[in-house]
């Protein structure tokens, strides 16, 4: 008989995936500027379109397509963002891989508790100190990202590719546009969608499940873990077992299931334990000092049974 805490198992899973998400975010897309340009008779036949992506670490990608000739935006977009948005960006990639490596520790050290290898309490509130910095650090760059924006110089792209008509003031929205460089399709409906990539959301779910695991983690921390927490938890349920267990004759210290077990606190072994007499709920009520013989059926009766064997007569009062 052991103790399997729910809540430590599902963190053996739920604390890898999120070291998963992570490490695929840190080379994926954060934030996107999609300008679509689509055919006024049928807003289904896309024109041409173009993506501009900035990624963790501060670079830039940009790609395009058109069946017009010399549709060519993707000229004016650098490889690699400048300034503080470029910092913001690299500390964001390095945060991403830093949470990657607290998630690989807490599941290392959750897994090695699922499997009884356990150092003590610390190694517990080691596990939960790491989920929760996962959670602090790469949470706090999700909303530094956000509250900060898209940047001056992605609100240059907006302006160029909308035509003069918004800076993507705001990390996520979408605006008409109406460009006027080379290439573009003039009797076409232009507009442009700008807001997270795939990275941002799976960092987002990253952060909600490894939340969920910390909030329950920490409420089942007082359950047991340790090994002499276990032998306790053994010992209290082991009173409601019949009588010594063959089967676990190395039982735990102070555990009356091992070879020095005294009989006389347990019933004999298959005993059938069933609903007490009236008079078992009374303050004064005590098992019997003797076999004792059924008032009904006249069966004699194990000191330890309750009701008669044969009848089901209550045991009469001693």
């Amino acid at each position: 008989m052991t103790y399997v805490d729910r809540g430590r198992v599902i963190a053996c899973f739920t604390l890898p995936a999120v070291t998963v998400l992570l490490v695929l975010a840190v080379h994926g897309q954060w934030w996107q500027l999609q300008y679509v340009s689509d055919s006024p008779a049928s807003t289904a036949y896309q024109i041409q379109y173009a993506i501009i992506t900035f990624e963790p670490g501060g670079s830039v990608t940009c790609t395009s397509w058109s069946n017009i000739q010399n549709f060519e935006p993707c000229q004016n977009v650098t490889a690699q963002q400048t300034g503080s948005r470029e910092a913001l960006y690299v500390g964001l990639q390095d945060s991403l891989v830093g949470a990657a490596v607290l998630g690989a520790l807490a599941s290392v050290v959750a897994v090695m508790g699922h499997f009884g290898i356990r150092l003590g309490r610390l190694q517990l509130t080691l596990e939960i100190v790491l989920a929760l910095t996962l959670v602090l650090v790469t949470g706090g760059f999700l909303l530094a990202t956000t509250v900060a924006g898209p940047g001056p110089q992605a609100g240059g792209y907006c302006w160029y590719l909308s035509g003069n008509l918004t800076t993507c003031p705001a990390f996520w929205g979408s605006s008409l546009a109406f460009p006027t460089y080379n290439g573009t399709c003039l009797p076409c409906d232009d507009h442009l969608i700008w807001g997270s990539g795939y990275a941002y959301y799976e960092t987002a779910f990253a952060v909600v499940v490894d939340a969920a695991t910390v909030w329950m983690l920490l409420a089942r921390r007082s359950r047991p873990f340790t090994r002499e927490e276990q032998y306790a938890w053994m010992a209290n349920r082991r009173q409601l077992v019949p009588g010594p267990s063959a089967a676990r004759p190395d039982g735990p210290p102070g555990s009356s299931s091992g070879p020095g077990a005294t009989s006389s606190v347990y019933p004999p072994p298959g005993t059938t334990w069933t609903r007490p007499p009236v008079d078992a709920t009374h303050p004064g009520f005590r098992i019997a000092e003797h076999a004792w013989t059924c008032p009904n059926c006249q069966l004699v009766n194990s000191r330890w049974a309750v009701i008669c064997k044969a009848c089901r007569s209550d045991r009469p009062p001693q």
